[in-house]
């Protein structure tokens, strides 16, 4: 039991003696004085200007289902019902205030259309 304890220490002071970072070397020593020194200005120049609040924003995952990838999909009968109103339910169970879609270059382009043979999208 002595024995396990001893190793379990050994172990646990390996772990902690590892996890210190070690010190810069002498030929990067002018370069990281002078990276801290400006690192240290613009914190606290950011600091001086802001008065602590967070920007209010939404985070705002993609609605997969709904993306202008899907293209003919988008239209089928009951995709809206099985796909996307279920990715809807999911994504605010997941606790989201907002979401986004994606809508990709061709897909509003009414030449893409004729020439796929599809013109009910525009």
């Amino acid at each position: 039991m002595r024995l396990n304890t001893f190793i379990f220490t050994v172990i646990l002071a390996a772990g902690s003696l590892s996890a210190q970072t070690p010190p810069v070397p002498a030929v990067y020593q002018d370069l990281y004085n002078s990276l801290n020194t400006q690192i240290t200005a613009f914190d606290a120049t950011v600091k001086a200007g802001w008065n602590g609040s967070s920007y209010p924003y939404l985070d705002a995952p993609q609605l997969l289902a709904a993306n202008s990838d899907s293209y003919t999909q988008l239209l089928g009968t009951n995709y809206y019902q099985y796909a996307v109103s279920v990715q809807l339910s999911e994504l605010q169970a997941l606790g989201a205030k907002a979401i986004t879609i994606h809508i990709n270059f061709p897909i509003f382009y009414q030449p893409f259309h004729t020439y796929a043979g599809n013109s009910t999208f525009c």
